[in-house]
């Protein structure tokens, strides 16, 4: 592989998205490739970390446990990255990582990772907003999530966020609620009840939607 493949690679991964080509450079600079067979073990869970890793061609699939505890993670293919949540977190490895088809890999070694972090603070950031994602799926059973997929970013709004989205439809569920006190639906008839009911439900279903998408975010 020569050193040109790897900054077409990392040109293309969102991690690196905010670098110029001349830091990018710097960062394939310390990296190497390698390559793994189909079937073979990369890196066990409780193992001591010994790299990050980009997948240039085939595929990484990552799982938890054994036996009955067994626990499919996903499925990673040419621009994944795995193996920073053992730096950021400073503990062993969190899954086991098996070549699923032959792959290529791009192996970050652990001075250089750290280099990478402490020079590009911004690339700390977004991976620490990974992991963070990482760690709430494990706490969640998403059934919607296959086998061979991978969850890598979950977005959490803070409750302030919720309170904000729900006073529009409140305020207006709140003055349809005096009108109709009022009487004035009586006076308008029964097609603009109609019309205020559907408003009504409208309103309704956007506050149980809301509802349901920071109840996910928790």
């Amino acid at each position: 592989m020569q050193f040109e493949d790897i900054i077409r690679l990392f040109e293309d991964i969102h991690l690196f998205q905010d670098l110029s080509e001349d830091q990018i450079a710097q960062i394939a600079g310390r990296c190497q490739s390698m390559e793994i067979k189909e079937g073979e073990v990369l890196f066990h869970e409780n193992s001591e970390p010994d790299g990050f890793y980009f997948v240039y061609t085939g595929s990484i699939h990552l799982s938890r446990g054994s036996g009955n505890q067994k626990i499919e993670i996903g499925t990673l293919v040419r621009g994944d990255f795995f193996g920073e949540e053992a730096y950021l977190r400073n503990t062993k490895r969190v899954a086991t990582a098996v070549c699923y088809h032959d792959a290529v890999l791009i192996k970050m070694r652990p001075p250089a990772f750290l280099w990478m972090i402490r020079t590009y603070p911004e690339i700390k950031d977004e991976l620490e907003l990974l992991v963070r994602s990482y760690q709430l799926s494990r706490k969640r059973n998403f059934d919607w999530v296959r086998d061979d997929e991978t969850i890598h970013l979950i977005s959490r709004k803070h409750i302030f966020m919720l309170y904000i989205r729900l006073i529009f439809p409140g305020f207006l569920l709140l003055v349809a609620g005096i009108i109709g006190s009022l009487g004035v639906l009586n006076m308008w008839g029964v097609g603009n009840l109609l019309i205020l009911l559907a408003l009504a439900l409208v309103l309704l279903s956007l506050v149980i939607r809301t509802l349901a998408v920071y109840r996910l975010g928790q």
